[in-house]
């Protein structure tokens, strides 16, 4: 009996011999465990080799401007994200009083430097004139002196006729009259010794005068000394008045860009209100926290790789140059105590800095970013 002809819609009957059927879902069965072996050893290995580090940033000094002084800002041209250099004025706030304050110094000043020199020249008169009067009267007693001493031997040779002529009177050698004028002699030059003294006194009386007024030379260094300390107050406070003009002026400390403005012209600030933040894009890095149990593998010089979350696909080379000496936990404003005894132990984290290069100013702070370090 002819056997009935087969139905092609029927599936094909198996082939092979044994309880493993090439069937196509064994196939793809057996794909997918390859493929799950093959990646599972890829992940043992990478695991092996690299620290992973899903949510890192990209950081960034940020620096926030504030007002150094109180007043009403009466210019301020900066837009957010535009580009400034450093100590470019940013702003500025109105200092019309600081500037009066200023102008009353510096006349201060001027009264004060002429008053200095009027007190110099009278010092340098006082000082010419007194030491010409001690000159003066050196002078005059030195010439007493030298009179004084022609009227004792003029004194003491009028002595000697006077006891001649009265040895001689008494021989009866000369006679009265001669006699009464040599007396008269003596007498004239003894009054004229007295007379020599006195004057003598008086010029070193007027030489000690004069050199008493020599006082009058430290009275007016004192005063001028006085005059000196005032003109270098006047001084500090002009300084201090050209810095606190200068403070009303809002400059930028950096190279950068601006993030963020926090006025407008017209507003009244107040000292140390924040005005305006700005960070250098070029000066960014990579900030990261790695568990305390993969920190042993992460040392400075280390190799990162770094994929951007803004830039899919294009890995980025960086190196670590910094790693923590302390938990992140230990710089938290609330701490964790644990006075009841209940205790949750929870993997700490330190802080890691990785070093990477700008492109083109396009990684900007606060972007994720993951990171795989690489295992020496």
């Amino acid at each position: 009996m002819a056997n009935p002809p087969e139905d092609p819609r029927s599936p094909p009957a198996p082939r092979g011999n044994g309880p493993f059927l090439l069937t196509r879902s064994n196939v793809i069965a057996t794909a997918i465990l390859l493929a799950s072996c093959l990646w599972l050893i890829w992940w043992f290995w990478d695991r092996s080799n690299y620290v992973f580090v899903s949510d890192a940033r990209i950081s960034a000094t940020i620096v926030t401007v504030s007002a150094r002084v109180a007043g009403r800002v009466r210019d301020f041209p900066i837009d957010e994200g535009q580009t400034v250099s450093k100590d470019q004025q940013l702003g500025e706030i109105d200092s019309r009083k600081a500037r009066i304050r200023l102008a009353e110094i510096d006349a201060k000043l001027r009264t004060t430097q002429a008053e200095h020199a009027r007190q110099e020249r009278q010092l340098q008169l006082t000082r010419e004139q007194i030491t010409s009067r001690i000159t003066a009267q050196k002078s005059r007693v030195q010439a007493m002196q030298s009179t004084l001493s022609g009227s004792r031997v003029a004194l003491n040779q009028a002595k000697r006729d006077w006891r001649r002529a009265q040895s001689l009177l008494e021989q009866e050698n000369i006679s009265r009259e001669m006699f009464e004028q040599r007396k008269a002699n003596y007498d004239r030059a003894r009054e004229t010794l007295n007379e020599r003294r006195a004057q003598l006194a008086e010029a070193e009386a007027a030489l000690a005068e004069a050199e008493a007024n020599r006082a009058q030379v430290e009275v007016l260094k004192a005063e001028l000394a006085v005059i000196d300390r005032r003109q270098q107050e006047l001084e500090v406070d002009r300084r201090r008045a050209k810095v606190e003009i200068e403070d009303h002026v809002i400059r930028s400390p950096v190279d950068g860009v601006v993030d963020k403005t926090f006025i407008n012209a017209g507003e009244y600030v107040s000292a140390g209100q924040r005005i305006v933040m700005v960070h250098n894009p070029e000066n960014i890095w990579v900030s990261a926290n790695v568990k305390e149990t993969e920190i042993r593998h992460v040392q400075p010089g280390s190799a990162v790789i770094v994929e951007v979350d803004a830039l899919p696909g294009k890995p980025l080379e960086g190196e670590i140059v910094r790693v923590g000496h302390a938990a992140t936990s230990e710089f938290s404003l609330l701490p964790t105590p644990n006075p009841s005894g209940n205790f949750t132990k929870i993997t700490q984290r330190f802080e890691v800095k990785v070093d990477i290069d700008q492109i083109d100013g396009f990684l900007k702070p606060g972007m994720m970013v993951e990171l795989k370090i690489v295992i020496e």
